[in-house]
């Protein structure tokens, strides 16, 4: 094992253990722990393996890909306070869906070897947050939103395909 790869055990080691007290706490400071540390289901429990292999080069390339999606995905798509709250959803939503495909893109460009694997990962997570909204929420969402969940859709942005 690597020096990179004994941090990104050690990243794991930690979260894993926070992961372990955090179920003594109340149920906000639980949901808190495992929105700030979406991350640690993502690269140490759900697709450690797929991952592992390509961390070296991924870390690489996150600082440049991190400062090109934000400066694309968020300041191309502004929320102004005065901004009603239908259109501050749709932006979110079209901000969300512009970061998933860029960082996407992004790592594969440099990272080809790992395209399968964050695929896999991105429409996993899509997937796995679509099965949480009830049928009539969706249903009221706007379509730049339900774009978000739908996992056809994302997976042909993804891959460029429309």
């Amino acid at each position: 094992m690597t020096r990179k790869m004994d941090v990104s055990a050690l990243v794991c080691d930690i979260l894993e253990t926070g992961a372990y007290c955090v179920r003594k706490c109340s149920r906000e400071d639980q949901q808190k722990f495992y929105q700030y540390t979406t991350f640690h289901r993502t690269l140490c429990v759900d697709y450690e393996e797929d991952l592992e292999p390509h961390i070296p080069c991924l870390k690489n390339v996150a600082k440049d890909s991190d400062a090109i999606c934000k400066d694309k995905c968020h300041n191309g798509h502004k929320i102004e306070k005065t901004d009603e709250e239908e259109k501050k959803t749709k932006v979110g939503c079209v901000a969300l869906e512009c970061s998933t495909i860029c960082y996407f893109q992004e790592f594969v460009a440099e990272c080809p070897d790992a395209e399968d694997a964050l695929l896999k990962l991105n429409i996993g997570q899509i997937h796995s947050i679509a099965q949480t909204i009830h049928p009539i929420s969706y249903e009221r969402m706007p379509q730049e939103c339900r774009n978000v969940h739908d996992t056809d859709h994302m997976k042909k942005k993804l891959l460029g395909i429309d």
